[in-house]
């Protein structure tokens, strides 16, 4: 008994002096980013596409500087088509605030001015002015000098509303460390976001658009064929000779290959 005591009380003094080390670092991002709130809840975005394609957004919460992951939020962007990272960040800051719930100390965004001032913009449109908002940028291997063989992750730049310059956090490391930690979870959440959308797009068949041809079915027609253009080339009885395709569905593969013909 007098063992398990003392384990708790062990316990109980490395968490209260791990979660004042951890109001200390934040009171230092406070002070060094000029922030109106002490950053207790942190929500960072990022932007994953390529070329505009499945296109989608990210946003994770962390709460005492550890991940909160059951805030976490995926975005499919809905209202852009084409290369437009502003557009699609405006977008999906719109829709996480738009509602004014729950709403975080800071925001930060991946990327520099651009992307802090879409930030700012959405901001303003809805009327919130209580929420700090920075840019955290990767460092400029223009601005680190050619030849380099690494730019050290010290440089990272951390851009603030109605600031021309970036701060510099190297000599606040843990500071730095942790809008860092932030930022490189909210574009791995991205990230993977985007490889499964893309995998599901990928996998997608001209036959999942057409009504009537289940999974059973699909996997079926395509086996027997095995690609789309001998398909699109077969004829009504061919179709309706396979194994669970009837008259009515061999029909509907048909007329759908040559719709618009």
């Amino acid at each position: 008994l007098k063992l398990a005591v003392s384990n708790a009380k062990n316990a109980y003094q490395t968490e209260v002096s791990l979660q004042s080390d951890r109001e200390q670092l934040l009171e230092v991002l406070q002070e060094q980013l000029n922030l109106k709130n002490l950053p207790m809840r942190i929500e960072c975005f990022d932007i994953s596409n390529i070329g505009g394609r499945h296109a989608v957004g990210s946003m994770v919460s962390f709460y005492g500087g550890e991940p909160d992951t059951s805030a976490y939020r995926h975005f499919r962007i809905r209202t852009l088509e084409g290369a437009d990272d502003y557009g699609m960040m405006y977008e999906v800051l719109m829709r996480r605030y738009q509602k004014k719930e729950n709403l975080p100390d800071l925001i930060v965004v991946d990327g520099g001015k651009g992307q802090l001032g879409v930030a700012l913009a959405a901001l303003k449109e809805l009327e919130i002015d209580k929420v700090d908002a920075v840019g955290l940028a990767k460092a400029d291997p223009q601005l680190e000098g050619l030849g380099r063989p690494r730019i050290e992750k010290e440089r990272d730049r951390v851009y603030l509303a109605g600031r021309k310059n970036p701060v510099y956090l190297a000599s606040h490391k843990e500071a730095l460390f942790l809008l860092q930690r932030v930022r490189d979870e909210a574009h791995r959440f991205a990230v993977s976001y985007y490889r499964k959308v893309k995998e599901k797009s990928d996998f997608h068949s001209v036959l999942d658009d057409i009504p009537g041809i289940g999974a059973v079915r699909k996997k079926e027609v395509l086996t027997h064929f095995q690609d789309m253009e001998r398909i699109r080339k077969a004829t009504m009885e061919e179709l309706g000779q396979l194994p669970g395709i009837g008259k009515g569905v061999a029909r509907k593969i048909y007329e759908y290959f040559r719709e618009g013909e």
